[in-house]
Formats: structure tokens, C-alpha cells, sequence
């Protein structure tokens, strides 16, 4: 009778995942610890809060066109004054439609003011005149708006629209016997169909 060959015992599968579960087992038991540390080292000290994590709420203060009581005189007569809206000329486009313009403007310096482009707010506009106080012999307007002073001269006129302030100076209706225009032609070739047709020629 042959002896059979001894054969080893196959493992149990169960065996395996026992270990998995026990090394599972000791790492959920080593983060435990761990948490415990960290809450038993940080009891009692409050959240660090950092400026970069602050947000601040500005807020808002509105400041009045004019004083509360002058309110009711600006609205009763300046505030139904009309504010004239922004006009931009295209002079080259005139120009090449035969208005010049440029014989007007270029003498005077003022071919930058008719060539401005900008947004109007016509409430300001009208707190600024109502708010304003003129010092004739100085050159000067002071006015107020919501709560910021300006102060107007020639020189800072003459600045912001970019025309010149030298020469001598001339307002009202004196510039037109001083260029020698008269006035109702000057309107009536620059404004007028008329006129027009007469540049056009």
C-alpha cells in the first residue's frame, strides 16, 4: 500500500481580512489619540481670527446736495431751472460738409470746448449755482457740493475746458465788437439753414 503524500493545510480565508481589520483597528485608534491630543491641548483658547478674514461693512453716509434748511428754497426755484444737456460737435464732419467752424473756434483757442464729451448731472449742476458765492473782485466763485468746497478762477477754468487765459480779457457782449463780428449775422450763418446754403455756397 502506497503511503499518500502528506498535504499542507490550506489557509483559511478568513484569516486575512482579520489582519486588514486589526490594522484598520490600530490606525483608527492612533487618530482617536491624536484628536484627544489636539482638543486636550486647545481647551480653553478661543479661535484665532485673522484681519484677512474680517469683513467690514463700510458705511454709507449721504451728504445733501444743499442744507436741510435751504432745501425747500432750492427746490421751489433752482431746482426747476433747466440744465442745458452735454453737446458734442464733430467738427471735422462739419467741416467736410462744408461748416467750418474753425474760423470761429481756432482765434479764440476754443476748438477743445466744442470737441468735449461729457456726462451731466443736472441736480449737481444746480446745487453747485445755488451754493455758490461770487467774489466779483477777485475772479473767484466758492461753492459748495455735498459737502466738498470748490473754488473757481479763470486760471482753473481756463485748465479744465483747456483754453487759454492770457490775452486780454473779455466778457459778456464785448467779444463781438472786439473780433469784430456782429452777432445777429454770426447767428445766423452758424445756426440757420440760411446761413448754411451760404457756406456752402
Amino acid at each position: 500500500i502506497e503511503n499518500a503524500p502528506a498535504t499542507q493545510p490550506e489557509p483559511s480565508p478568513i484569516s486575512k481580512p482579520k489582519s486588514k481589520a486589526s490594522s484598520k483597528s490600530k490606525s483608527t485608534s492612533s487618530t482617536s489619540v491624536k484628536k484627544a491630543t489636539v482638543e486636550k491641548k486647545d481647551k480653553g483658547k478661543s479661535k484665532e481670527i485673522r484681519l484677512k478674514d474680517m469683513v467690514f461693512k463700510k458705511k454709507e453716509i449721504r451728504i445733501p446736495l444743499v442744507l436741510p434748511t435751504e432745501k425747500e428754497d432750492f427746490e421751489q426755484f433752482w431746482k426747476v431751472k433747466p440744465v442745458a444737456e452735454a453737446r458734442q460737435y464733430q467738427l471735422e464732419s462739419l467741416y467736410a460738409g462744408g461748416v467750418n467752424l474753425y474760423k470761429y473756434l481756432d482765434p479764440q483757442g476754443w476748438t477743445d470746448i466744442f470737441r468735449l464729451k461729457e456726462t451731466v448731472f443736472p441736480h449737481v449742476v444746480q446745487s453747485f449755482y445755488f451754493n455758490a458765492d461770487v467774489h466779483t473782485e477777485k475772479n473767484l466763485i466758492i461753492s459748495f457740493v455735498k459737502g466738498l468746497e470748490l473754488q473757481l478762477t479763470p486760471e482753473v477754468i481756463g485748465d479744465i475746458l483747456k483754453i487759454p487765459c492770457e490775452c486780454t480779457e473779455i466778457y459778456g457782449p464785448l467779444w463781438y465788437d472786439a473780433l469784430q463780428v456782429k452777432k445777429n449775422d454770426l447767428i445766423l450763418e452758424m445756426f440757420t439753414k440760411k446761413g448754411l446754403e451760404a457756406w456752402k455756397g
